[in-house]
């Protein structure tokens, strides 16, 4: 075996690990997209329930626009390291491409 077959040999796994590396920031993007839909559609749930009920009934709206920042600011955060995670497997992808072509 020639030391350019060795060589093509040694990428495959690292193409794997660039692809599932990759693969895993897509699901998480994917995820914090479908958690940001559910907090926007239980706020808007809430905000219409809110609509029929006498004003002494309801939460104090600090409160409750605190808690929405809070999770709001966790999604980012969630939604910045997923994109990051999916930007490094294509790097290593884009490295494993570079490689191949010298």
């Amino acid at each position: 075996m020639s030391g350019e077959e060795k060589r093509k040999m040694a990428h495959i796994p690292a193409a794997r690990w660039g692809l599932l590396v990759f693969a895993l920031g897509i699901v998480l993007l994917v995820v914090v997209f479908i958690l940001a839909y559910g907090l926007f559609a239980s706020t808007t749930g809430a905000l219409v329930q809110a609509d029929s009920l006498p004003p002494d009934s309801l939460p104090p709206l600090p409160a409750v626009l605190g808690v929405a920042a809070v999770k709001l600011g966790f999604l980012l955060v969630m939604g910045y390291i997923s994109s990051l995670i999916a930007g490094k497997g294509i790097a290593l992808l884009a490295t494993l491409r570079e490689t191949e072509t010298e």
